[in-house]
């Protein structure tokens, strides 16, 4: 404890029991098993690569499956302060030189600011943030912390006010009219309360509980405190038409077809059912699945809860009609009903998905919506050998929830988790005759489908255009046998647990540069004074994005005030052909390139040779006939 900086060591109550994965460390006791079974264990070697290059050259170790809980806790708390101001400290050695050298650079630099240091700032100087239980919060607080302007405010369990469980990971306090203003607040879902009062500008609103489900706020009655005129939060009020399962549906069919392609070659084969099986879209679907199943006898379909449900909760996999209808009809509620991949790409005969990053965020008064993709990404695989005979969730679904609840868990890869680079090599060992290049022909597919996705959703994320709100967002893309990848779902709340060495790696570098880009551009840490909505809290002008996003992993995919604002990045899916009459497509017949995989034309690279898609009118006429 001696050797632990002055703030960090105020923290460790609330380290010791918050920062471990909430279902464990990550790391199932069955990795016992791993030298008796073929795995991919080369997560060690490529965190251990990136660590290297690190401007410390220290090593981040993963918590060990036989540590017991309070040393697995504190591990992984001081890995991602370790981390954390790794990344902070790589980030500068990118900036200028003149940038570097500032006193709050040296700070950032590994040392997060002593209590003397932070006294002679002052009260004005100071701005508040809350961080919301849950999803590793802890790391975020340890990034704000050691950023010089900010402090824990009225909410936070790092403020005295209130009363404060850390084991229950609880604040429960009254809306006090002498509180401090919140300045930005990170939840795990948008807080309307708070973006509401981001737009009015309302002074005195006041959290009065925090925990893991929810976070409440009320206004004080005679608050004290001036207007606040800049406020940020790390969601956008709209951003449900992407991130619950019927919104991303409707928001893609609406984008594809109105550029004629086929939205069912983005994403798989979908219809949103809300009426149980009487509703007029299961008649669709039930003709979908009859058409389907004659053509290719596929019968496989998942559903799925449409609204925000995450961690594969309520999702079933069927292969009769009978059973989609009886699971419909089992409650009043939007139903997705989705055609199952009955051909994936699968590592070592398992399933796998691509978890990756997006970061949007929107210039000050309305202005352009930007879109970032992290390059760094990785593959949540199963523990069981995929087949289409099993209807076991633990066969097909990678969910983090699913996958922990078997015996496997951990048993081929530490978490279930590999790197990119880590996919490479088995690639490159496994289907060398492919020559199949990952970063060339893999990434430019999720970065188009991402650039598409928020393209899609436009000024519908933001509605109200309120100033300096921005959000992580984490897609999830499947790839096919023919090496195409398809979107499957969008996460408001993306996982941040640091169950393994990579994610220890990747997750603070990711979050602390998101936070780089955009909280840093409207309160730099050497902040001090007023704000207005084009100005920093400094008063000066914000760093333009293309600054602020240099050095970092991020890269930019979309700017809806750019020349490409309205076009299609996935040209490789199909174009519809225009019916005589003008009608809509019937989108029963639609979608037929998930059953029948062929590759994106253009997105092979590496000289893989695989075949091109049918894009082209006359293809698509000749599928339909078929079909």
């Amino acid at each position: 404890l001696a050797k632990l900086p002055s703030p960090l060591a105020s923290l460790l109550p609330e380290v010791g029991r918050e920062a471990a994965c909430p279902e464990g460390s990550g790391v199932s006791p069955s990795s016992r098993h791993a030298s008796s079974a073929p795995s991919l264990r080369s997560n060690r070697s490529s965190a251990r690569a990136h660590q290297s290059a690190s401007p410390s050259g220290r090593r981040v170790r993963s918590a060990s499956p036989r540590s017991g809980g309070r040393r697995r806790a504190q591990s992984q708390d001081s890995r991602a302060e370790v981390v954390a101001s790794r990344a902070s400290s790589s980030r500068r050695n990118s900036a200028s030189g003149a940038a570097t050298s500032t006193p709050v650079a040296a700070q950032r630099a590994g040392a997060v600011t002593s209590s003397s240091q932070r006294a002679k700032h002052g009260a004005a100087s100071r701005v508040c943030y809350v961080v919301q239980f849950g999803n590793n919060s802890n790391l975020l607080r340890q990034m704000l912390r050691a950023r010089a302007c900010w402090l824990p405010g009225p909410g936070d369990p790092g403020n005295s006010a209130g009363k404060t469980s850390i084991e229950e990971k609880t604040v429960n306090l009254s809306a006090a009219n002498d509180a401090q203003e919140i300045q930005f607040l990170w939840t795990m879902y948008p807080q309307k309360t708070f973006i509401s009062a981001m737009a009015s500008e309302q002074q005195g609103l006041r959290v009065v509980l925090n925990d893991e489900k929810r976070l409440q706020m009320k206004p004080a009655q005679n608050p004290c405190s001036q207007p606040v005129s800049m406020r940020a939060h790390n969601h956008f009020s709209g951003g449900s038409v992407i991130t619950s399962k019927a919104g991303l549906v409707k928001t893609i069919v609406d984008f594809y077809l109105r550029h004629g392609r086929d939205p069912f070659g983005a994403v798989p084969l979908t219809f949103v059912v809300t009426e149980g099986s009487s509703d007029p879209q299961f008649a669709e679907w039930r003709r979908a699945y009859d058409l389907i199943e004659q053509s290719t006898n596929q019968s496989m379909w998942l559903v799925k809860p449409g609204d925000l449900s995450n961690r594969g909760n309520g999702i079933r996999i069927y292969d009769s009609s009978e059973g989609v209808a009886e699971r419909v009809d089992s409650k009043s509620r939007a139903w997705v009903l989705q055609k199952y991949m009955e051909a994936p790409l699968l590592v070592h005969k398992r399933k796998f998905d691509i978890r990756a990053y997006c970061l949007v965020t929107q210039e000050p008064n309305g202005g352009g919506i930007h879109a970032f993709f992290y390059r760094e990404a990785y593959l949540r695989t199963t523990s069981v050998e995929y087949s289409i005979k099993s209807k076991d969730l633990l066969v097909h679904l990678n969910n983090d929830a699913v996958q922990k609840t078997g015996d496997d868990y951990g048993k081929f890869e530490s978490a279930n988790k590999l790197s990119l680079a880590d996919f490479q090599r088995y690639l490159d060992e496994h289907l060398p005759k492919k020559r199949y290049s990952v970063q060339e022909a893999l990434i430019p597919q999720m970065k188009s489908l991402v650039a598409d996705t928020i393209r899609a959703a436009g000024a519908k994320l933001n509605p109200k255009e309120v100033n300096n709100c921005f959000e992580v967002f984490g897609f999830d893309f499947m790839v096919d046998a023919s090496f195409r990848v398809w979107l499957i779902e969008v996460n408001s709340n993306p996982c941040l647990e640091l169950c393994n060495s990579y994610l220890s790696y990747l997750i603070p570098k990711m979050l602390d540069e998101a936070l780089q880009v955009t909280l840093d551009r409207v309160f730099p840490p050497q902040g001090t004074g007023s704000a207005t909505k084009d100005r920093t809290v400094s008063g000066a002008a914000r760093t333009d994005i293309s600054s602020a996003v240099s050095g970092t992993g991020w890269e930019p995919v979309f700017c809806s005030s750019g020349p490409s604002a309205d076009t299609v990045s996935c040209a490789w899916v199909p174009e519809l052909l225009v019916q005589d009459d003008g009608s809509s497509p019937d989108l029963a017949s639609l979608g037929r390139d998930l059953l029948m995989p062929v590759a994106p034309s253009g997105s092979t690279g590496g000289g893989a040779k695989t075949r091109r898609s049918s894009t082209s009118k006359k293809a698509a006429s000749e599928k339909k006939d078929r079909s």
